[in-house]
């Protein structure tokens, strides 16, 4: 099965056709393209998921390459993969925008690791992406705010004493907070890891694979699983880096790197994982916001029906009770007339609050209309139910509520309306409650809710059992 597509841009003909024949024994769909105008015109028209430049072609250099896509193609433009047989040049093409460069020749392992890697990245990038932009058109979200800070950085390395050479660039580096541990150390605490935004390993050549195992423990250790991480492994071992990106690293080196590359890698590494972060925290608060009521922060309609659901599946499944009520404010268009929209917020706003703490935190509360309420207990007989019910109606009307900007004092009362289900009830059972929906259950509530207000308000009413 064909995983992604590639296209590979090599000027020598020999070279493409190896690199097309090694690359779809990986089961990769490969194009190939000879000039950087060709490889231009291939990417529009096939869209491949990652490009493989030569650093050898004579018509376009690979900046060159790289600036027009993104010109042209935005965000939408596919990653770039540099291929060099010098060295000393993948600083500069690091610096020109491309995703990676690999030194040739370059092990079949680490290659198709390294392809790997690129291509989980970007596809969880987009992912993000695309859950970000539904938050913002759905107005959930405020802009992503760009900010630089000092980058904490942590090494962890098998030397005893010196720190490696490779990390000289990131001790120097004023905007980095540097520090070093053996790996042996933190394998036995990895707590001193915690707020490292970039974990460099470093696989020590005595025993690489054991140094290795912690990567699985970053990735899934609740301190480190969003910080970005960088294998360098000993230069004679490129079978370990290849490793090191399967089991997680988000880049591999080998040790041979000059400390200003591994700087530059350590930048761009903690730049994405800052942008990739905040993608996650707006559509986490986005989430959260679909949910929420935003006045009074109690969960909305939105989020309690379904939950509801779910209580009703568990007491099925347990055979314990549960009660639904509906709580509604007394007289409250009173408020709002006579004193204004504003007075009415903070009226909605106390008394949500004088609910949410007579309630158990096992309890749903949640904001399903103006000033009604829906209240779903699991695990609630009929008596434990009744008491609940009236401290409610007490705590509401036994202190009037203070509007601040008036100074003023409204006297406030609730009414309410439950039903109570009992699927281990012999005269109910769990097959006759199948039959019952969360529907039924909220209109026996709002039955049950119109009885106290007709009696009298400031009190609870009982609809019969719901099954």
């Amino acid at each position: 099965m064909v995983q992604s597509s590639l296209l590979v841009v090599d000027s020598i003909a020999t070279n493409r056709v190896a690199m097309k024949v090694e690359l779809s024994s990986s089961w990769y769909d490969v194009n190939v393209a000879s000039t950087g105008e060709e490889a231009i015109d291939k990417i529009k028209q096939l869209k491949p998921n990652l490009v493989l430049v030569n650093n050898t072609l004579s018509d376009m250099h690979i900046a060159e390459i790289s600036a027009t896509l993104k010109a042209q193609l935005g965000l939408d433009a596919p990653p770039i993969l540099a291929l060099t047989e010098l060295a000393e040049t993948r600083e500069t093409l690091l610096r020109s925008g491309v995703e990676d460069v690999l030194t040739l020749p370059v092990d079949h392992s680490f290659l198709v690791a390294r392809i790997r890697s690129i291509l989980r990245t970007r596809a969880a990038e987009s992912e993000w992406r695309l859950r970000d932009s539904t938050t913002r058109a759905l107005g959930f979200a405020e802009p992503l705010q760009s900010f630089q800070s000092v980058i904490s950085v942590m090494c962890m390395h098998g030397q005893k004493i010196d720190a490696p050479l490779y990390t000289l660039g990131l001790a120097n580096d004023k905007g980095i907070a540097f520090r070093c541990e053996q790996v042996s150390f933190a394998l036995r605490d990895q707590a001193s890891t915690t707020g490292a935004s970039v974990i460099i390993l470093g696989l020590p050549e005595s025993a690489p694979e054991r140094a290795l195992s912690i990567l699985s423990d970053l990735r899934a250790g609740a301190n480190t699983r969003q910080s970005a991480i960088i294998a360098i492994v000993p230069k004679d071992r490129p079978d370990l880096a290849a490793q090191a990106l399967d089991l997680g690293a988000d880049d591999a080196a080998l040790d041979t790197i000059p400390p200003g590359e591994l700087v530059l890698r350590t930048r761009r590494l903690n730049t994405r994982r800052q942008a990739t972060n905040g993608m996650r925290k707006i559509v986490i608060d986005g989430a959260e916001a679909a949910t929420r009521d935003h006045l009074t922060g109690l969960y909305n309609r939105r989020y309690a029906l379904p939950q509801l659901e779910r209580v009703m599946e568990q007491a099925r499944l347990s055979g314990r009770p549960f009660t639904v009520m509906i709580a509604d404010l007394d007289h409250f268009k009173r408020v709002n007339d006579w004193y204004g929209h504003k007075a009415g917020d903070a009226v909605l706003v106390e008394c949500a609050r004088r609910l949410q703490d007579n309630v158990r935190s096992t309890d749903l509360l949640a904001r399903i209309g103006g000033e009604e309420f829906l209240i779903v207990m699991p695990n609630c007989d009929q008596n434990f139910a009744r008491k609940t019910a009236l401290r409610l109606c007490q705590h509401i009307s036994d202190i009037p509520v203070r509007i601040p900007d008036l100074d003023k004092t409204v006297p406030m009362t609730v009414s309410i309306g439950m039903t109570m289900c009992d699927p281990g009830d012999p005269n109910v059972g769990a097959r006759r409650m199948r039959r019952v929906s969360s529907s039924e259950l909220l209109c026996r509530a709002d039955k049950a809710l119109y009885k106290a207000k007709e009696t009298g308000r400031n009190r609870f009413m009982v609809e019969r059992s719901a099954a």
